[in-house]
């Protein structure tokens, strides 16, 4: 019997750390125009370095330059514990909040000449360490925990992925070896795991997906070339993975090249086509249907929303876009471009209700260097941010209409490091489109006119909007089921197996002749046996 879902009752509240300190604000009964301090929660040090909620919305952590200090948000912001780490730069909480993972700088300590054990594993109630290693390289996620927290990831300084129970953490229970492992992902849920070897000369980078605990058996594997990095996009279930593939420099750009592969627990290997030349900015999953949204090309950038077998099903048009971005329950989707662009927001009701995605609002927020949808779905936050700019620093909440709710402005030259929202799980609602005040839109801004083409006989020589290149939303372009002949997918089943099994006698002949085969071939013989009884069972045989 499945376990009835409990959603958070309080809306939540928003940590703010800057050159003021640190301090937590709360709305009144759900009135985002009216923010007071939670449980007058204040840390006025002015060298907090960093802070984070917790996935369940239920712990609070920062380093204060002291110490790091876990807070318990449901009983008075007390403090659970106290950590003696004051050069900690990254905290991360485990699925449940049990644990605490601390990161800092690499160091040698001048008292013992010896290095220092910089990344540092707590419970988050009771402080006790529970594992200590030296790790020089600053990842994005450095420990990554299955769902339940009873087994938990971590990518070592030679390149080898253990894994290691909380009870037992200095045990190692299985582990990954490659060469030039780089990175990985760890899906909490389904409990897969991605690896990523980059290449050497003319061998290429591989992503291989692996089933825990089963870790000797490859589920999917995808080869590639021209790629230094690897970013890792799971779908909510685990079960499917984006690649965002990109160099560092190339021949058509200073910036380097991105591409965009998917592959799945199946096997199940492709590129994802787009349909505009240009750079690939931002991509999000839809966390309520297997569905994804990524924005590229060049400006003005193109969006499209993509079904989960990479199939384009809906096109939102181009626009001054560099950022996507679904909210917790998956029925509101954010366009926006922010940077060194001029801070368009378009909000989009994507929810299954609707066959078409509707646009609901779209407004400005100047100078945002960061963006985060509230847990209940409802509201949003942008903010301007030091080091990023240090003037106009500050944050605005508003509604999914556009409206702008609260305005926080830093006083004098104090600078605003950082804002979040609280986690939590939130029910999701129905969307309604409200007109927003007429003050929050701002008018088309008209594009320079020459002196010598002002005038009102000459204005026509000229394009006055700045967006004139801009192509709309393609309604045309929506979800329509495939009509297939019967048999048809069986056929290319049998092509995709033969054409596989071809592949394997070719490279079985070049072992046998002497050739050195890369380990990704290796995998495809191994997998003769599977290939030519998927192949009889179709009756391709």
């Amino acid at each position: 019997m499945a376990s009835k879902i409990e959603y958070s009752q309080n809306p939540p509240v928003i940590s703010v750390r800057g050159s003021e300190g640190l301090f937590l604000l709360s709305p009144n009964q759900n009135n985002y125009s009216q923010l007071a301090k939670f449980n007058n929660f204040q840390d006025d040090s002015k060298n907090c370095r960093i802070s984070t909620f917790d996935q369940t919305g239920k712990y609070f952590a920062y380093c204060n330059s002291i110490q790091v200090k876990v807070i318990d948000l449901e009983n008075n912001c007390s403090v659970l514990s106290s950590i003696d780490r004051p050069r900690t730069s990254y905290i991360r909480f485990s699925p449940l909040g049990n644990y605490i993972v601390l990161w800092e700088t690499f160091h040698i300590s001048k008292d013992a000449q010896k290095e220092s054990s910089n990344l540092n594993i707590y419970e988050s109630k009771s402080g006790k360490l529970i594992k200590s290693v030296v790790h020089k390289k600053q990842l994005e996620r450095f420990v990554e925990w299955s769902s339940d927290e009873s087994v938990f990831a971590l990518l070592s300084n030679n390149g080898e992925l253990v894994f290691c129970e909380p009870s037992n953490p200095d045990v190692v229970i299985n582990r990954i070896r490659m060469e030039n492992l780089s990175n990985y992902s760890f899906n909490p849920v389904s409990k897969c795991i991605a690896v990523y070897a980059s290449g050497k000369k003319s061998e290429p980078s591989f992503v291989r997906l692996f089933k825990y605990p089963d870790l000797s058996n490859a589920l999917s594997n995808k080869s590639f070339f021209n790629s230094d990095r690897v970013e890792f996009k799971w779908n909510k279930s685990g079960t499917n993975l984006l690649l965002l593939c990109s160099t560092e420099t190339s021949a058509n750009s200073y910036y380097g090249d991105s591409t965009l592969h998917q592959i799945n627990i199946n096997g199940e290997s492709q590129a994802v086509q787009l349909s505009k030349k240009g750079p690939i900015y931002a991509l999000d999953w839809n966390p309520a249907r297997d569905e994804f949204v990524v924005v590229y090309g060049t400006m003005p950038a193109k969006a499209t929303l993509f079904n989960g077998k990479s199939e384009a099903i809906y096109d939102f048009g181009t626009g001054p876009r560099n950022e996507c971005f679904y909210n917790h329950q998956g029925n509101l989707l954010c366009l926006a471009g922010f940077g060194n662009l001029r801070g368009r927001i378009e909000l989009w009701n994507v929810s299954s209700s609707n066959k078409v995605p509707q646009e609901i609002s779209a407004f400005q927020a100047d100078d945002t260097t960061y963006f985060e949808w509230s847990p209940d779905g409802e509201h949003l936050m942008t903010a301007t941010t030091a080091p990023r700019l240090r003037v106009s620093n500050g944050f605005k909440v508003w509604n999914y209409s556009g409206e702008n709710l609260y305005n926080y402005s830093m006083s004098g030259n104090n600078e605003l490091w950082q804002v979040q929202w609280q986690q939590g799980l939130y029910q999701a609602k129905p969307v309604f489109k409200k007109t927003a005040p007429t003050a929050v839109v701002k008018e088309e801004t008209k594009a320079y006119v020459p002196p010598h083409l002002r005038g009102a006989n000459r204005q026509s020589q000229v394009v006055t909007k700045l967006h004139q290149d801009d192509e709309k939303p393609d309604k045309a372009l929506k979800i329509k089921p495939t009509e297939k002949a019967p048999g048809e997918d069986i056929e290319k089943q049998i092509k995709n197996l033969k054409k596989k099994l071809s592949q394997i006698q070719d490279l079985k002949k070049k072992q046998a002749s002497g050739v050195k085969l890369e380990s990704n071939q290796l995998d495809k013989i191994k997998h003769e046996n599977d290939v030519v009884a998927e192949l009889k069972k179709l009756g391709g045989v």
